[in-house]
Order: C-alpha cells, then sequence, then structure tokens
C-alpha cells in the first residue's frame, strides 16, 4: 500500500467518513454551470498572496488586457498585516514595500472590485472564492465551503496537516469543489513533458526551479514535478538551508531537494529525483526523466521575466485562470483529497528536514510539524 494512503491520510479519512454519515448537510455545493457570471471573491492579501499577481490580470489592472471569460473577480478582502511585522525583514523595508504592492486597498483603487471590510460580507455576492492567504486558509475558506461554493486555496496550501485536513472536511460537509496548487502544471511546456514520461519506466529525474522564499516558491517546484511524476513519495531530504529558525526569509540560498519514492514498473528499488533551486537560472522550470531501457525525456518551460509581461499573462497566467474557471463552474474537484494531503505532506518534510540539519524525513512523520511564516503571530520562536 503507498504512502500517501497511509497513517498520515488515517484521520482525513475518518473525518469524511464521519461528514458523510451524519444525515442530511445543511447545505448543497452551488450549481454554477448555468450561471452567465461566475462572480469571485479574492480572499486574503498577505505577504504570500499573488492576489494581484492573479488580480492584475482578472481586472485588467496596471494597463493588462482584462481577463474577458465567464468569470470574474468582483469583490476583495485584505487582512492589515503591518501590524503582524517585527524583526529584519520588517525593519529593512521589504514587508512594507511588498505588502504595499499586493493588498486588498491596492486592488480596489486600481480596479472596479469592492473592498469588504470582512471577508464574510462576501457571502451572498460571489459564487466562487479565491483563498489566498495560506497561514489562514482554514479558517477563511470554511463560510465559503458551508455555503457550497468551490473555493481555489493557493499555494502553500496549508501551514499544518490538521489545517490541510479540516479544510477538505468542511469541503465533503456540501460536495463543494477545492483546488489547490501552482499554475506551473498548465503551462503549456509542463504538460507536454509530462505526456512524454512514462512514470512506469521512470527510475531517477532532475529538475530546476526558481527559488525566493520556501512557502511561496518551493510549492511552484513541487507541484511541476507532481504532475510530471505523480505521487509516491516516501521522505524527503533538503540541503543548502537551516530554516532560519522557524523564519521565512525574503530570499533563500539555493537548495536541493531529494525525493525519495516507491520502487516502479515492478523494479526492486526506488524512485529517486532531485530538485535544484536558485534564485537566478537559465530556465524557470527544467526536468529531465530516465526512462528503464534508456531513453530520456526533458522538458523545458521558459523564464517568464525574459519575455513581454503580456506574453507571460498568456503564457503563464490566463491557462490557469481558464482551469480554474472550468472548476468552479463544474464545482468538482480536480484531485482527491489524498493527493492533496500528499503533496503538502511532502512540503512540510522539505522545511522538517531543513530544521534538522538536512536528514532524511519521512512524509508520515510531519504531523506536528508547520511551515514557515513572516507573521510574528505565528512564530513558534523569537527572532
Amino acid at each position: 500500500m503507498p504512502i500517501s494512503r497511509r497513517s498520515m491520510l488515517a484521520a482525513s479519512g475518518a473525518a469524511f467518513a464521519a461528514v458523510n454519515s451524519g444525515g442530511i448537510a445543511k447545505a448543497q455545493k452551488k450549481n454554477l454551470r448555468d450561471k452567465e457570471l461566475l462572480k469571485v471573491g479574492i480572499v486574503g492579501c498577505g505577504p504570500y498572496s499573488h492576489c494581484v499577481s492573479y488580480g492584475k490580470v482578472m481586472l485588467g489592472m496596471d494597463g493588462k488586457r482584462k481577463f474577458q471569460t465567464t468569470m470574474q473577480a468582483t469583490h476583495v478582502w485584505g487582512d492589515d498585516y503591518s501590524k503582524n511585522y517585527a524583526g529584519k525583514l520588517w525593519e529593512s523595508g521589504a514587508a512594507q514595500k511588498s505588502l504595499a504592492a499586493r493588498s486588498a486597498e491596492y486592488i480596489a483603487k486600481g480596479s472596479d472590485a469592492v473592498q469588504v471590510a470582512d471577508y464574510r460580507e462576501m457571502i451572498g455576492k460571489i459564487d466562487a472564492a479565491m483563498i489566498m492567504d495560506f497561514d489562514r486558509a482554514a479558517e477563511l475558506a470554511e463560510p465559503f465551503l458551508a455555503e457550497g461554493m468551490p473555493v481555489f486555496v493557493n499555494r502553500p496550501y496549508a501551514p499544518t496537516m490538521n489545517d490541510g485536513r479540516k479544510i477538505l472536511a468542511d469541503a465533503a460537509k456540501t460536495g463543494a469543489a477545492v483546488f489547490t496548487g501552482s499554475l506551473t502544471p498548465w503551462v503549456f511546456e509542463a504538460r507536454k513533458t509530462a505526456a512524454a514520461v512514462d512514470r512506469d519506466k521512470l527510475f531517477a529525474f532532475h529538475a530546476d526551479g526558481l527559488t525566493a522564499s520556501f512557502s511561496r516558491y518551493v510549492p511552484h517546484a513541487l507541484e511541476y514535478i507532481y504532475y510530471i511524476v505523480g505521487p509516491g513519495v516516501r521522505r524527503v531530504r533538503l540541503s543548502g538551508w537551516d530554516g532560519s529558525a522557524g523564519l521565512d526569509p525574503s530570499h533563500l540560498p539555493p537548495i536541493l531537494i531529494e525525493l525519495e519514492y516507491g520502487p516502479r514498473g515492478g523494479a526492486d528499488y526506488p524512485l529517486r529525483g532531485t530538485l535544484l533551486m536558485r534564485e537566478h537560472c537559465e530556465n524557470d522550470w527544467w526536468f529531465r526523466g530516465y526512462h528503464m531501457g534508456g531513453d530520456v525525456v526533458e522538458g523545458v518551460v521558459p523564464a517568464h521575466n525574459d519575455i513581454p509581461a503580456h506574453v507571460g499573462d498568456d503564457h503563464w497566467r490566463i491557462p490557469f485562470l481558464l482551469k480554474m474557471a472550468d472548476i468552479f463552474r463544474a464545482n468538482e474537484s480536480p484531485e482527491t483529497p489524498d493527493d492533496i494531503l500528499h503533496k503538502l505532506a511532502t512540503l512540510l518534510a522539505a522545511h522538517k528536514s531543513a530544521m534538522n540539519g538536512g536528514e532524511w524525513v519521512d512524509i508520515d512523520d510531519v504531523e506536528n510539524h508547520s511551515l514557515p511564516t513572516v507573521i510574528t503571530g505565528h512564530w513558534t520562536e523569537r527572532v
């Protein structure tokens, strides 16, 4: 039995069973297939959020072409994160600049989106929600899932396994869809690479990715790998960074993540892969897979910093937003709860390894671990 179905997921299975055995849910999932326009709320504009990155395209901000589809962002909410900052990151001015450029106020002033004082005010005014702040993802998603609305949860999906399970358990109460992840799997080149890889014959791989902070960028690369290679990670090791005492710095040094999977294709040895992440690389994402028998598959996703902004939007963000619109309209989750939690456990194991001297960490051994944050109220240590 693969590790992704072992004790790591036992609690989630029990939670979903308890939900589904309790009779008729108070609310049912929204039927959005025939709606002419889907109204979407952007919820959370914190330091890890891509609310402005996506918002500029969806709302036509800063000279961008408006995302003309049947899905439109109509409401926005963001906490005042400035009151929660301290330490070197805040004193350097990096946090202030970053927050000002992705605040709810910035979006509302530069678009026709309505800013609300409380995210719960969006209930009854929107059809779906984009949950953009991972530190509070379980809390922020709950009222929308309770109404049967589909939600997109930005990566990283949640800070802990318990938070990740809560989101899925809340969704199970109404049957609402949960969509999470990165835009990297939806880029054309990534899909082409995935189609060329025979997962059953793969015995090793290497990938390159772009890094800055751990929680904002490492999930991008792990999503890229997961889409190509699939599930089955058993343990993880990270070298090159010591975990920074619970804090997620603005810029990481180059890091190497090693991934070990179960055997494939009848082999008696595990599939192993490496992921090198650094601030500057020739391409944003690169993958080379080695098949038993000698075949090699290589794929490259071009760096979006080297192409005009509007081309980057067409290439990166719009395919992702179109997929999001399809998922919202169907209100069906594109992944199983097991797959979502497996990816979260892999990310948690990588960070736990960094904080434990680069030791191997089983993905079943992350129940008491939490992702790093720059919000002081969530720090586990004084910096």
